[in-house]
């Protein structure tokens, strides 16, 4: 075991296998040939349910990759944390430099808070699913990320919202009733808009 008890295989990039730049909301790490990347320093807050673009940079062709969330916090990389399932990119290609990228949705019940994320990569080959499994070709990076709640606009129930006067000759009253969970009694909100 390694650095925060978690595992960290170092495997051959010298021939530009691996990761040259990792790229994942605030994350925008460019790096070399470091077999395993400790960058664990390097966080991004994602929300609940929400979806990002994550990206890829590697310098040979036919790289599989895979990312896990340890959203448990058990030190263990499991199939059930995979965000990312073995696409590969640039197959069939040498030496290069070739970009890929995809959507990730962080589940809506995703436990709040920081976890570890792991990126792995293997040559012509899908990754295996022991994030620990060390393979010939192929580069491990770590990273931090902070879960937090979802900040975005819900969508009302039309039911909950009444209009007067109906119909309007320009100035009309909206009132907005919603029920939260912690009170008995619905909230009431006036907004009033002229023409």
């Amino acid at each position: 075991m390694g650095l925060y008890g978690y595992c960290f295989p170092s495997m051959d990039c010298s021939f530009g296998d691996g990761l040259q730049n990792f790229s994942f909301v605030d994350i925008n790490n460019d790096s070399g040939c470091e077999g395993y990347g400790d960058f664990v320093s390097i966080s991004t807050d994602v929300e609940q349910g929400e979806t990002y673009n994550m990206s890829f940079t590697t310098g040979y062709g036919s790289q599989y990759f895979r990312v896990w969330i340890d959203f448990n916090d058990d030190l263990v990389y499991s199939i059930d944390e995979l965000v990312i399932d073995n696409p590969v990119l640039a197959t069939g290609s040498a030496a290069g430099t070739y970009t890929g990228d995809l959507d990730v949705t962080i589940p809506s019940d995703a436990p709040l808070g920081s976890h570890l994320m792991r990126v792995k990569t293997n040559w012509n080959a899908p990754v295996p699913d022991d994030a620990c499994e060390e393979t010939q070709y192929g580069e491990v990076e770590d990273y931090s990320i902070n879960i937090v709640e979802s900040l975005g606009v819900q969508i009302l129930d039309d039911s909950l919202v009444d209009i007067f006067p109906n119909p309007s000759n320009g100035l009309f009253l909206s009132l907005i009733h919603i029920s939260e969970p912690t009170r008995q009694e619905a909230i009431s909100y006036a907004v009033f808009c002229l023409k």
